[in-house]
């Protein structure tokens, strides 16, 4: 029955984005945004076996194999890379939902997810929420989102009991990361910074500790050598954003000296997500004596990741960027909170906000578009 109502949350989100974007909309070349770019990127490919420009390869290349199969069944290139493109956005963000049902499913181990479970798997199939505004999200994205999910569902995996076929998932996963987009990379450095913060304060100084903090320092140097070959200009970036985040981030700004408005809405924009974190790390606390070691580690850990994407020491125009992948840890968090939270309703409260959320931000783009 649980497959079923998987496979049905599945095919709505493929059929959403099918019925809007690839019927719906005919006069784009592929994708919405940045769909040019795409474009030229996968005939490069087709036509020369090389990308025009620098950048990750794995997601141009993955559009050129399904281009290349449809080319020989006579569709021309040109058909064939919008096909491509078209066929997997449509497919590949629904596929979300996957590894959120996996968590869901290893965190209620023998217990029946209830319909609140159901709907953070529905939200999943939905991101960015709105079925309108999900051509405005890059591809690259959209593929990022769905492997830092898988990612952290892993991790869940590896915490509650470890062995060498999750270990090379885990691998796995981090390697298509590092060569399909920067910007999930950097939010799986940034997981990998928080499950290690959290292990530090559960275990204190233990093995696993250990392994961790070198498994993100490692993540990060080969991240950053894969960079380097291939998008230099990019690796360039990379040191004029950390040499400049600082004085760019909100704190920098809030001592920079501003307009006293001003300096109100950077303390405001500071006090805020630490209210919300100890808000939620008070919760986390309350339920320790009830959880599991994998479950306070992996709970705390993605509190800690909501926190350092909107830490007060994060680029503003950096920041802004890294939010998207805020809403799988939001959904991590809110299932945690209906195993434990003693005040259910306030767990099916903040569940039925976020699917509200979803309803009301899809209808009210869609009626513009009307």
């Amino acid at each position: 029955m649980e497959k079923i109502a998987l496979t049905a949350i599945i095919a709505a989100g493929i059929l959403a984005r099918a019925l809007t974007i690839w019927i719906g909309r005919p006069e784009f070349a592929g994708w919405f945004n940045h769909t040019y770019y795409y474009f030229v990127e996968v005939r490069g490919i087709l036509q020369t076996r090389a990308m025009p420009y620098g950048d990750m390869p794995f997601l141009f290349y993955f559009y050129a194999l399904i281009a290349r199969i449809l080319m020989l069944f006579g569709v021309e290139i040109n058909p064939a890379i919008v096909i491509s493109t078209r066929f997997v956005m449509s497919v590949i963000p629904a596929l979300t939902a996957v590894p959120i049902y996996a968590f869901l499913r290893s965190l209620n181990e023998n217990r029946t997810l209830s319909i609140w479970h159901w709907l953070l798997i529905f939200i999943g199939a939905f991101i960015p929420l709105s079925i309108t505004q999900m051509p405005e999200l890059p591809q690259k994205n959209a593929v990022g989102l769905l492997l830092f999910t898988s990612l952290i569902a892993a991790i869940y995996q590896a915490l509650k009991s470890f062995d060498l076929k999750k270990l090379v998932l885990i691998v796995f996963l981090a390697l298509l990361i590092m060569f399909t987009h920067l910007r999930t990379l950097v939010a799986a450095a940034l997981f990998g910074i928080a499950i290690t913060i959290s292990l530090f304060f559960v275990e204190k100084d233990s093995k696993r500790f250990r392994i961790s903090a070198f498994s993100v320092l490692f993540l990060t140097c080969s991240s950053l050598l894969t960079i380097l070959i291939f998008d230099p200009a990019r690796f360039d970036r990379i040191f004029v954003y950390l040499t400049s985040s600082f004085s760019n981030s909100l704190l920098g700004l809030l001592i920079s000296g501003s307009t006293f408005a001003e300096s109100l809405q950077f303390l405001a924009a500071i006090i805020i997500p630490v209210g919300i974190a100890y808000f939620l790390y008070r919760i986390w606390k309350a339920a320790t004596l009830s959880s599991s070691i994998p479950d306070k580690i992996f709970w705390l850990a993605n509190i800690i990741f909501c926190y350092l994407i909107d830490s007060p020491l994060a680029d503003t125009d950096v920041a802004p960027r890294l939010f998207l992948f805020i809403t799988i840890p939001s959904i991590v968090i809110l299932g945690f909170h209906l195993k434990y939270q003693k005040r259910k309703w306030l767990s099916v409260a903040a569940v039925f906000i976020l699917f509200l959320s979803s309803l009301v931000m899809t209808f009210a783009k869609l009626s513009e578009l009307s």
